[in-house]
């Protein structure tokens, strides 16, 4: 019986050795479970910033949608009422008789 016991334990240390040595030949980064954030090339991040960092960039790109959006829209009130006072001009020289001028822009 003692024979079997003392091999078993052998056998389970032989295994304890070559799991080092694999180990020792392919580390591994162990991430222990009380670390909040990642490993990235070896540099530990925290990913409080990594969130910070994406709530950013999405904030810049929202706010420069919503500036891009209202853009647009003073660009299209202007030229509507630039068309409105072209096309007012337009009636009223007809009006008086006037040939209204070419744009030649």
């Amino acid at each position: 019986m003692t024979i079997e016991a003392n091999t078993d334990c052998i056998l389970k240390r032989q295994d304890e050795i070559l799991a080092k040595i694999n180990e020792l030949k392919n580390p591994v980064t162990i991430i222990p479970p009380n670390i909040n954030g990642m490993f990235i090339r070896g540099h530990h991040i925290k990913l409080q910033y990594v969130v910070v960092f994406i709530v950013a960039i999405v904030t810049w790109a929202v706010a420069a949608s919503v500036s891009s959006m209202k853009y647009k829209e003073e660009s299209f009130a202007h030229y509507s009422m630039y068309r409105a006072v072209r096309e007012q001009h337009q009636y009223l020289m007809g009006k008086i008789g006037l040939e209204p001028q070419k744009n030649t822009e």
